[in-house]
């Protein structure tokens, strides 16, 4: 709707008009801070700076997220993907947060 009304409208083309899409996403259209940017406090502190944590783990597990049904439908299968050989792992639990 928003490209129908832009081209109706003519703007399309013109300086400062067209439209735009998903400025939500990655601050899209909004200046990035030039201030100083401060470090994180660590969420467990009784690991040491550079130590492997249980994310470290967990991150190797990827696929493509076009692939999750059949990954949740076929734990342990293997399939090709961007030329190598990846294994589905076998997943217990789901958060969503797209849509």
């Amino acid at each position: 709707m928003l490209v129908t009304l832009a081209a109706m409208l003519g703007q399309i083309g013109l300086p400062g008009g067209g439209f735009g899409l998903s400025y939500h996403y990655s601050n899209g259209g909004v200046p990035s801070a030039t201030g100083g940017i401060l470090g994180s406090i660590t969420a467990n502190p009784a690991v040491e700076a550079g130590a492997k944590t249980w994310l470290d783990e967990t991150s190797k597990s990827s696929f493509p997220v076009a692939r999750i049904s059949d990954a949740l439908l076929n734990p342990g299968k293997t399939i090709d993907y961007n030329g190598t050989q990846i294994t589905y792992p076998d997943i217990k639990i789901v958060y969503w947060g797209r849509g």
